[in-house]
C-alpha cells in the first residue's frame, strides 16, 4: 500500500516492480489526480494488470460517473464499470452489479437483493454497453456476434474478462466505502475472480555461472533466485532490504550471488514484515515478499 501524493511516486514503482497486479485508488471527492495518471504510467512501463477503486462513496460530493467519464476520455473503451452506487435519500446504501444486472443493499449482516431503482436504469443500460463493447472488441468472433444484435451470457462475458484483464485489456472499476467497510468484500472478490493467479505469472531468473536465462515463475524445484526492489536504513535494524523470491527455497546462511557487485554473500537473518514489525522466519518461498539484513 503506496503513499498517493506524488511526492512519494518512487514508492510506487518500487512496489509495482514487484506485484503482480495493482489497484489504482481514486477518491470519490477529488477524482482523477495527478498521481492516479502517474500511477498508470507505471503500470503500463510494468506491463501489469490494474483495477481502480474509487473510494468515499458515502460522501455526498462523490461522484463515480464523472470520474468514469475522466477515465473514459483518458483511457478509452477499455475502462469497464463493474459496479457502480444506489443512492436513497442522497446516502450510499448499495450498489449495481453491471454483469449481473441487479441492485444489492447493505445490511448488517452483509447484503440483500432490491429492485434496481428506476434512476438508474439508464446508467445500467449504458455501463452494460460499455462494458459488452469492451468483450466484443476482445475477438473477431465477438465483434460479428455482437454487431449481428446477439447477446452474450453472463459465463461468456466473465471469462473474457478474466482473460483480459489479465492481458491489460480491460480494466475494471469498482468502488466504496472504506470507512464503512462497504464494496471491500466486492472488490476483494474481484481481484480473485480477475487477477491472474500467482500460477499464471511469469517471471524470468539468470544462471549466474552460464548467464544463462531461465524461466524461474515462482517454482519451488528451480534454481534460488530473488530480486531486491527496495531499502531501507532502519534505527532499529540497521540497514535492510525487501526481496521478492522468484524461484526456489532461501534459507538462513545460505550463500547467494550477488550479480551486481559481482560477488558471494552469506544470507543472515530471513524476516517478514507485518506493518513495520518484523518476525524472523527460517526460509521465504519462491512468491514470498521477505526481509534479508
Amino acid at each position: 500500500d503506496t503513499p498517493g501524493f506524488f511526492d512519494f511516486v518512487g514508492e510506487v514503482q518500487e512496489a509495482v516492480s514487484a506485484a503482480d497486479a495493482a489497484i489504482i485508488v481514486i477518491s470519490g471527492k477529488n477524482g482523477i489526480e495527478v498521481g492516479t495518471k502517474k500511477a498508470w504510467e507505471i503500470c503500463e512501463r510494468y506491463n501489469i494488470p490494474r483495477m481502480f477503486y474509487i473510494s468515499n462513496m458515502d460522501n455526498d460530493n462523490a461522484s463515480m460517473r464523472v470520474i468514469v467519464e475522466g477515465l473514459q476520455e483518458l483511457y478509452g473503451k477499455k475502462i469497464a464499470p463493474f459496479h457502480f452506487p444506489v443512492r436513497e435519500n442522497e446516502k450510499f446504501i448499495g450498489y449495481c452489479n453491471v454483469i449481473a444486472r441487479n441492485a444489492l443493499k447493505y445490511t448488517a449482516d452483509g447484503t440483500e437483493e432490491i429492485d434496481v431503482p428506476g434512476y438508474l436504469m439508464d446508467y445500467l443500460s449504458q455501463y452494460r454497453e460499455a462494458l459488452v463493447e469492451s468483450v466484443a472488441e476482445t475477438s473477431e468472433d465477438f465483434m460479428d456476434r455482437y454487431f449481428n444484435g446477439e447477446e452474450f451470457s453472463d459465463d461468456e462475458i466473465r471469462a473474457t474478462l478474466k482473460k483480459n484483464v489479465s492481458e491489460c485489456g480491460i480494466v475494471p472499476v469498482c468502488m466504496g466505502s472504506s470507512i464503512l467497510k462497504q464494496g471491500v468484500y466486492t472488490m476483494l472478490d474481484d481481484i480473485i475472480k480477475y487477477f491472474p493467479s500467482p500460477d499464471k505469472c511469469a517471471v524470468t531468473g539468470i544462471n549466474a555461472k552460464s548467464n544463462e536465462v531461465y524461466e524461474a515463475n515462482y517454482a519451488f524445484s528451480k534454481p534460488k533466485s530473488a530480486y531486491v526492489f527496495k531499502t531501507i536504513v532502519d534505527p532499529f535494524m540497521g540497514k535492510y532490504s525487501f526481496i521478492k523470491v522468484n524461484s526456489g527455497v532461501i534459507k538462513t546462511d545460505d550463500v547467494l550471488y550477488n550479480q551486481h557487485k559481482d560477488f558471494e554473500e552469506k544470507v543472515g537473518k530471513l524476516y517478514v514484515l507485518v506493518g513495520n514489525k518484523p518476525q524472523e522466519v527460517k526460509e521465504l518461498h519462491a512468491g514470498d515478499i521477505g526481509v534479508i539484513a
